[in-house]
């Protein structure tokens, strides 16, 4: 799903769109703002370093094949080409993609890997799931492994023993396999994986809960990561708008909360009522907050979540999204009939003044009884200790993922140079704008790198000019640097709801 396979970087297709007027006048004071900043020496680290230790800007796929074929009658990986394209476009990371011919993996070993240690260009491995696998047009099987992901995961441990620059594994749509790498599986990978390299690092792909409202618990979400906490390194997050592709109004919003997520700063609250299932006026699944304020103040006390359902369908007045100060309703929503993602901001000092202590409180609330209409509702809200609360055909729908505490896993961004579905193609102003967010927030320490999925490295391609640009100014001026960057300085209280 990470994209459609089928565009390759060495068959015909149309050249990408010239530079046009910013999508979002947001980005052109971002832009002005990245040129204003004086050039740091700070170094990129080394090859032997930490994973972590530099900011990774990455592509994807999008590889050369030979003109020719070789003895075996199949275009190879134009390795040189490809490296001198890397090493031009000052991309420190690549991620070779294993999956539509047979020879990828001996391409991959003994060639490009060697020549990417030589150009100390670092390398993450990207295969495919099953759900891709049968059959890829590769062969009879996933050569060579197949689904032996144990297998795959110890032969690249062996080749990162050897060549320092593969730093990590990773596996595309996580999310639509988990009944096959399921913990105690990808437990036995990784610790295969580390009895011989302890620093080879792991990172499923996983998607923003905005694909999918009806599989909050899959996607990136407070129960994926205690699922899969003791066995993945980071998550590879692509970013799309997805009920409207050509729009970057989301993508702030959606590296922030999925940021927070793997970093233990959210609680997650899931509400399944099932179908064929009456319900009366007056239930609910609900929870619960107590919070004890030391000082009074007239500034806004910030209340921020998430919340979501997967019904966008025009009936309404009966489930209900509320939010409530005391038993006081505060915010009230109709599930359905408004985009099923929303992100909210509520300003709690009206509701609060004089007091010193308060529950807030989250529910899904019945205002008339149904007969028959399954609904899926997340809330994603500030970590604490909330509680459980439901009464009626509410009770037991509900489930309560606590953030886990002390716990921080990196998120890099992928950004759809290249389209998606085979349908959509984003112009050039997209690419550019999208990266520019993109770098404010790994100045920010929320993402760690940004990945360019099956970036157009032909010649002439104005896409890959812009990433060109881009990355060598990054580099150039950030390095390393751990300066902070902050896009909003409003003086406010947001109220600390994990005391």
């Amino acid at each position: 799903m990470l994209m459609d396979r089928t565009h390759r970087i060495h068959s015909s297709c149309e050249s990408r769109s010239q530079m046009t007027k910013p999508i979002m006048g947001l980005v052109v004071a971002l832009a002005l703002m990245i040129s204003m900043y004086p050039i740091s020496a700070v170094s990129q680290g080394t090859p032997n370093g930490s994973f972590f230790s530099k900011k990774i800007y990455a592509d994807y796929n999008g590889e050369f094949r030979e003109s020719t074929p070789r003895d075996d009658g199949l275009y190879h990986i134009d390795t040189p080409r490809l490296i001198k394209k890397l090493k031009e476009g000052a991309i420190n990371t690549h991620l070779f993609l294993i999956w539509d011919i047979k020879t990828n993996w001996d391409d991959f070993r003994l060639e490009f890997l060697p020549a990417a240690q030589k150009a100390k260009i670092d390398v993450w491995l990207f295969l495919t799931p099953p759900t891709e696998n049968n059959p890829p047009p590769m062969g009879e099987k996933y050569e060579p492994y197949g689904d032996d992901y144990i297998t795959w995961f110890v032969e690249t441990a062996k080749l990162s023993k050897k060549y320092s620059v593969l730093k990590a594994i990773v596996i595309d749509d996580f999310e639509n396999n988990e009944d096959f790498f399921t913990p105690e599986y990808l437990k036995q990978m990784m610790d295969a994986v580390h009895s011989i390299n302890p620093n080879l690092a792991f990172l499923p792909v996983n998607y923003d809960l905005s694909l999918s409202p009806s599989t909050p618990q899959s996607l990136i979400s407070t129960a994926f990561v205690n699922k899969y906490k003791d066995s993945i390194d980071g998550i590879v997050f692509p970013y799309l708008h997805w009920q409207n592709k050509d729009s970057l109004d989301d993508e702030e919003s959606q590296i922030l909360m999925n940021s927070d997520i793997l970093n233990g700063k959210i609680e997650q609250f899931t509400v399944n009522f099932p179908p064929n299932t009456p319900s009366n006026s007056g239930d609910y699944s609900a929870i619960a907050k107590t919070v004890k304020l030391s000082y009074t103040s007239k500034k806004p006390y910030h209340f921020k979540f998430r919340v979501s359902d997967n019904y966008d369908g025009p009936i309404n007045g009966y489930h209900k999204l509320q939010v409530l100060i005391d038993n006081k309703i505060i915010w009230n929503e109709d599930a359905g009939g408004v985009p099923s993602v929303r992100y909210v901001d509520l300003n709690l000092q009206p509701y609060i003044k004089n007091k010193k202590k308060f529950t807030i409180t989250a529910r899904v609330f019945e205002e008339k009884g149904v007969s028959n209409w399954d609904i899926t509702v997340n809330w994603d809200l500030p970590a604490g200790h909330w509680t459980f609360n439901e009464r009626g055909a509410l009770q037991g729908t509900g489930i309560y993922y606590p953030a886990v505490k002390n716990f921080k896993i990196p998120l890099f961004l992928a950004i759809y140079d290249y389209g998606y579905g085979g349908i959509w193609v984003p112009p050039s102003d997209y690419v550019y704008n999208a990266n520019i967010i993109a770098h404010q927030y790994i100045m920010n320490n929320k993402i760690k790198g940004v990945i360019q999925l099956n970036l157009d490295k032909r010649e002439n391609s104005t896409q890959f000019e812009i990433i060109k640009k881009l990355y060598k100014k990054w580099q150039n001026i950030f390095g390393n640097n751990s300066m902070e960057v902050f896009l909003d300085n409003e003086e406010a209280d947001d109220i600390d709801f994990q005391e």
